[in-house]
C-alpha cells in the first residue's frame, strides 16, 4: 500500500541550519542616502553595491518611473543617461519624501537582488522556523518536505497522520489533510492548508481544496 514519506528529525535540523544560514541580508536605507551609479550599481557611504536587473527595476517601480518608459529613454539616451534621470528623479523625491525602503543583499553574492517598501514582509526563516515547528509539534504533524533557495524562501510540508482516509474503488490512493507553511521576502509568511492525495505508490500526489493566509506586513489589520 502506497505511504507518505516523511524526513526525519535530523533531516530537519539540517536543512533548518541551511534555511537560516541562505536568509538574505535586510538594509533599510532612505532615498537620500544612496546614489544612483548605472543600471546596475549604487554607492552607500563611497561603497559601491551591486544590483541585479530585477532589482533596478523594482528601484524604477519605488521611484514610480514606468518600466515602458524607461525603456524607451534608454533606447534614446543610453544606460547612462537612464541612470542619470533615476539619480534626478531619485533626489527630486527624496527632498520632498525622503523615504524609506529595503534593500535584500544576497550575502554569498554581495549584490541586492531586491528592493522592498519600509517593514515589508520581514520575518525571518529563524522565526519562521520555529512558528511552524510550535504548530507541527501541537498537532503532531508529519513533515514530508523541508527546503530553501538561495533567495531566502524557506517551505516546510506537512500532513496529518490521524486524518488519513481511503474512499472504496481507490484502493491504491492515500487521501489526508496537510498544511504548508512557506517564508520568502516578497510575499512573507503563509500558510495553506489543503487536501493530499497520493496517486502512485512511487511518492507522486497531488493537492485540492488549498486555501492561503499570508502575514505580509506587521500592520496591527494584517496582524
Amino acid at each position: 500500500m502506497a505511504t507518505m514519506k516523511t524526513i526525519s528529525q535530523s533531516k530537519f535540523n539540517a536543512r533548518k541550519a541551511n534555511a537560516i544560514a541562505n536568509e538574505l541580508v535586510r538594509k533599510e536605507i532612505n532615498l537620500s542616502e544612496f546614489t544612483v551609479i548605472n543600471n546596475e550599481t549604487i554607492q552607500i557611504d563611497g561603497k559601491s553595491i551591486h544590483l541585479n536587473s530585477h532589482a533596478f527595476a523594482k528601484l524604477l517601480s519605488r521611484l514610480r518611473i514606468p518600466k515602458a518608459f524607461a525603456n524607451r529613454f534608454m533606447d534614446q539616451f543610453g544606460p547612462n543617461g537612464l541612470s542619470q534621470l533615476v539619480q534626478m528623479m531619485k533626489t527630486a523625491k527624496a527632498s520632498k519624501n525622503d523615504q524609506t525602503i529595503t534593500l535584500l543583499v544576497n550575502p554569498n553574492t554581495k549584490e541586492v537582488i531586491d528592493v522592498l517598501p519600509q517593514g515589508y514582509a520581514s520575518i525571518s526563516n529563524e522565526s519562521f522556523v520555529n512558528f511552524a515547528e510550535r504548530y507541527i509539534d501541537n498537532y503532531n504533524l508529519n513533515v514530508t518536505q523541508f527546503g530553501s533557495d538561495s533567495n531566502g524562501g524557506v517551505s516546510i510540508n506537512c500532513v496529518a497522520p490521524n486524518t488519513i482516509f481511503k474512499i472504496p474503488g481507490m484502493e491504491t490512493e492515500v487521501f489526508n489533510s496537510g498544511v504548508t507553511f512557506t517564508n520568502s521576502p516578497t510575499r512573507g509568511l503563509e500558510v495553506s492548508p489543503y487536501l493530499s492525495r497520493l496517486i502512485c505508490s512511487n511518492g507522486m500526489s497531488s493537492t485540492a481544496f488549498s486555501e492561503n493566509f499570508g502575514l505580509h506586513t506587521f500592520s496591527d489589520k494584517n496582524i
